[in-house]
């Protein structure tokens, strides 16, 4: 397997990244490039877990998403509001996930047209990401009311727990595609692994987010700090 020093290292610099990617946030909000900052966020977790190469990204990828939502609650957006940044990056994130649906066109197995192959697969593509996404798009008000409401030293691991009991429900009832998980990447980590095998790959799920959400909020909350310092 691969070796765990890599994931300690990406552990070690996890508050130096959060730090210095919340400052190109700044920039691109102000430009206006949240829905780029989204879309790159939502595919690079993706991939995360179609390619074994970019399994370590798993541990910053959400980041942008994180500090994006603390950004919104800071500058007095509604809870509400924050269900349509959820809800925009997991349809990405979906519809990178289910990509393999295009390995089953033109569906020559089942004797129809290709245009009607077409219409089907893009249907099953599109449709499941929709309905993945209307869950798991109610991680960011989730986040963000325990945000507003005072919670602050909880806010990362409401956002860890909603992340990872989301993804335990994705593998229930008929709409259950359980491709989706964040440890499902991590597999060739013996430390991981090792943990997986004594607590369950939603462990896994719970670390990664409360790595990434306390990353970002102690990066916030430091530069909050500092600016108060400063006023004085």
């Amino acid at each position: 397997g691969k070796a765990p020093e890599v994931q300690m290292a990406f552990l070690k610099i996890k508050s130096g990244f959060a730090e210095n990617l919340n400052k190109i946030l700044e920039k691109f909000d102000k430009k206006g490039y949240v829905f780029l900052i989204l879309l790159a966020s939502a595919v690079l977790t993706a991939l995360t877990m179609i390619f074994e190469i970019m399994s370590v990204f798993a541990f910053v990828s959400l980041a942008p998403l994180v500090i994006i939502l603390i950004k919104r609650c800071e500058n007095g957006k509604k809870v509400r509001s924050s269900y349509g940044i959820g809800f925009l990056w997991s349809i990405f994130f979906y519809i990178v996930i289910y990509h393999w649906f295009w390995y089953l066109w033109p569906m020559d197995f089942l004797g129809i047209e290709k245009p009607l192959a077409l219409v089907i697969t893009l249907f099953c593509w599109i449709g499941l990401s929709l309905l993945q996404a209307i869950g798991t798009a109610f991680v960011a008000p989730l986040f963000c009311l325990a945000y507003k409401k005072g919670r602050l030293l909880m806010a990362p691991f409401i956002f860890a727990s909603a992340w990872t009991v989301l993804e335990y429900m994705q593998s229930l009832t008929w709409m259950g595609v359980p491709w989706a998980r964040l440890a499902l990447g991590q597999i060739d980590y013996g430390l991981v692994t090792g943990a997986a095998s004594l607590l369950g790959s939603y462990f896994i799920t719970f670390a990664i987010c409360s790595c990434i959400s306390n990353s970002c909020w102690n990066t916030n909350r430091s530069k909050r700090s500092w600016s108060v310092i400063k006023s004085i």
